[in-house]
């Protein structure tokens, strides 16, 4: 895959961390970039991955939304705040 193939791809920040992962692998690089080192761990992806989302990761890692959200978009992805419309990134 290219920079290309994730100019459109937009999440929600809701999305569970393990179905994000699963389904967009370079979002892992993203949530580096980010802060969330600990939940990329093997044993730890495969459990609270499962029940973590960026929303509670940024809550819990005091990150600001707008700055999760512009490293996303480096990345080519387009975060979806749908609790916060104010947040929320699109095209």
């Amino acid at each position: 895959m290219t920079p290309n193939d994730f100019e459109n791809l937009s999440i929600s920040i809701d999305t569970r961390v393990y179905t994000m992962v699963k389904t967009y692998p370079k979002t892992q690089e993203a949530m580096i970039a980010c802060g969330f080192h600990d939940i990329l761990k093997p044993g730890m992806l495969n459990t609270l991955g499962k029940i973590m989302t960026l929303r509670k990761g940024a809550k819990l890692k005091k990150i600001p939304f707008e700055t999760m959200y512009e490293i996303f978009r480096e990345y080519g992805f387009h975060l979806v705040n749908e609790k916060q419309k104010k947040y929320a990134i699109t095209h």
